[in-house]
């Protein structure tokens, strides 16, 4: 039984009894991981603050390999948002993120470089006091490629439309293919540095239409995703 000490990112919390609750983590050492939290709604114990969705913690816990449910030894926060929660839009990213996440996040091994990469994102979402309207797609793309799917970036004048079921661009439009308009706007997505993302001119639709599309895109690969519920939480903010 060896004693576990890891950063975290708190992916949901399920209610368990009158005081305790059942959080699933992303964890750097051991990937997703479930801990039964004791005592979280006890008085003064500060513990519901620190399990809330999308949170960054640090979680120490003795790992029992015959248990589902792990017992945290020290659960402190790793990192408080300082901007995300006075932004509506951060806000609703933060959700999106969530749900791709849920999703996603299926029996996978530890990854230092994938929890290196979320994290990552997460705190550059939170040290911006500014709107950056493209980062959900941003990150949908980047992810992508965690997950062995992200786009061939062969975009040109002779192959303009992004076909989704072979993750590349072609030359000629055929059931499934994303029109013209839009594979450009994709194309362009992917050829802009992160560091100009604030940059990127966009409207509403093309954003709205883009998003779509790329959760279109991951459904292709990933069947079993179902539906998501977030896109209208970001519709509304934007609108």
């Amino acid at each position: 039984m060896m004693l576990i000490a890891s950063e975290a990112l708190v992916l949901h919390t399920i209610r368990h009894g009158d005081q305790s609750v059942i959080v699933r983590m992303f964890t750097r050492q051991r990937g997703l991981v479930s801990f039964l939290v004791k005592g979280v709604y006890a008085r003064k114990s500060g513990k519901a603050a620190i399990v809330q969705a999308m949170n960054l913690v640090h979680v120490a816990f003795r790992n029992r390999e015959n248990r589902d449910l792990q017992m945290p030894t020290d659960l402190k926060m790793h990192h408080a948002y300082r901007n995300i929660p006075f932004s509506p839009v951060a806000v609703a990213q933060l959700v999106f993120i969530s749900e791709v996440l849920i999703k996603t996040l299926r029996d996978l091994e530890p990854d230092d470089h994938l929890f290196d990469y979320v994290q990552g994102m997460l705190l550059a979402l939170d040290d911006r006091s500014d709107v950056v309207a493209d980062f959900h797609l941003r990150f949908l793309l980047d992810y992508s490629n965690f997950l062995g799917i992200r786009p061939q970036m062969n975009f040109s004048e002779e192959f303009p439309f992004f076909d989704p079921s072979a993750g590349e661009f072609i030359g000629f439009p055929r059931t499934g293919t994303w029109n013209r308009e839009l594979s450009e706007q994709l194309a362009m997505l992917m050829d802009l540095p992160f560091e100009s993302l604030h940059l990127r001119k966009s409207n509403r639709y093309q954003r709205q239409q883009l998003s779509d599309h790329l959760l279109g895109y991951y459904k292709c690969h990933f069947p079993s995703l179902g539906e998501f519920k977030s896109p209208e939480v970001l519709s509304a903010v934007f609108e």
